[in-house]
């Protein structure tokens, strides 16, 4: 289920970012970026009914970048 924000918007997804570094993350944020490139799989991934379905979902973008 969607979270609701003001103004009629909502979320299906919130991403939190945590790093061991200063530099680390920036690795991490350009995967993210290709990732949100396909919207096919951020829809499956946004419609996950379980933690391990959305792990599994993460997985298989990862591999197509």
């Amino acid at each position: 289920k969607p979270v609701f924000f003001a103004e009629n918007r909502n979320a299906k997804m919130i991403l939190i970012l945590s790093a061991e570094d200063n530099e680390r993350h920036l690795g991490i944020m350009n995967d993210i970026l290709k990732m949100a490139q396909n919207e096919s799989g951020i829809e499956s991934l946004a419609n996950a009914e379980s933690t391990d379905e959305a792990i599994a979902i993460l997985h298989d973008l990862l591999k197509l970048n």
